[in-house]
């Protein structure tokens, strides 16, 4: 992140964005050996650091940090914070000195917004590092643990779902999931780390790994996952479409139910046929057709229960 570094500097973060790295904001290191009056030798600290209007957040051990280690105490008057946003509420609770003043605990449902200014396209996509491992033998050779990072930080929330192939016994399927979950990164944030519990091996002490992935795109895996919601939608778009043909109604609501139900669907066939992904074409297909099936049964339902209505209210009215 910024530190106050050797000579003593006066340094100033002003309207900066500090994450990801081991401390955000620092004063004081170890430098240097030799007795100092003010530190050690050559190195001591004389310098402050001044975070003003910043963001300090999700750094590894501390977003700010005001140590002197030739005393081992607490320097708060040498680091001064103000109007600023933490992600670790001991680093907020450590600058309540009388200098600093404005500053809050990061808030990501609330402050992801105004993190949109220091990306270059705001709003923009990001990349993952993908963690893979070479197919293993034995339980006592899997590392458990994997760390994964963003390309760049999110002013908006990203998620991935992971998963783990293999098979725990000799006999098991091969490509069968051993361990699956969910990672999610808060507007800010971009390393994660998930450990995959396995099953416990078989009497031969064996368990093999074959593949361990990510799915980078949750957010839209229902377009080309069919589920009930996708025949609830499209029942609503027909309904809705038939009713703004046969009303004097405007028909902008069934235009909004229509697109979704049948243009991302159509376009993820699109994409999918370029990059050869052929598990989301026949996801999309299926469910683009249960969405037009949805709507036209949906659409000649609602023209039946209108013809009847309205055979019903003409004898009302002609009888009287």
């Amino acid at each position: 992140g910024m530190e106050c570094g050797y000579g003593g500097p006066h340094s100033l973060v002003e309207r900066t964005l500090i994450t990801g790295c081991m401390v955000g904001a620092r004063y004081g290191d170890n430098y240097g050996s030799s007795t100092g009056s003010n530190g050690t030798g050559t190195s001591q600290y004389d310098g402050d650091i001044t975070v003003r209007n910043s963001f300090c957040i999700y750094n590894l051990f501390h977003d700010t940090w005001a140590i002197d280690f030739s005393r081992f105490d607490y320097q708060n008057q040498r680091l001064i914070m103000t109007g600023s946003r933490v992600s670790m509420a001991g680093d907020l609770a450590v600058q309540n000195g009388a200098e600093d003043s404005g500053n809050s605990l990061w808030n990501p449902a609330a402050d992801g917004a105004l993190l949109a200014t220091f990306m270059p396209v705001p709003g923009s996509p990001v990349g993952m590092d993908f963690p893979t491992i070479a197919r293993q033998a034995t339980a006592a050779a899997f590392p458990g643990t994997f760390t994964v990072r963003l390309s760049t930080f999110s002013s908006l929330q990203v998620s991935a779902g992971w998963q783990m192939l293999g098979k725990a016994t000799a006999d098991a399927a091969t490509g069968t999931v051993l361990a699956s979950g969910t990672l999610t990164w808060q507007p800010g944030e971009t390393i994660k780390t998930f450990s995959a519990a396995l099953p416990l091996p078989n009497t031969h002490g064996l368990i093999e790994i074959s593949d361990i992935s990510l799915d980078s795109r949750p957010g839209t895996s229902f377009i080309y996952t069919p589920n009930a919601w996708s025949l609830i939608i499209a029942v609503i778009a027909g309904a809705a479409g038939v009713l703004a043909l046969t009303s004097a109604k405007s028909g902008g609501l069934a235009g909004v139910f229509i697109s979704v139900t049948t243009i991302p669907a159509a376009g993820n066939i699109a994409v999918a046929l370029v990059f050869a992904e052929w598990a989301e074409v026949v996801g999309s297909s299926v469910n683009l057709l249960v969405n037009i099936t949805g709507m036209a049964l949906a659409g000649w339902a609602t023209l039946a229960l209108q013809q009847v209505v309205w055979s019903r209210l003409s004898r009302r009215r002609a009888t009287h």
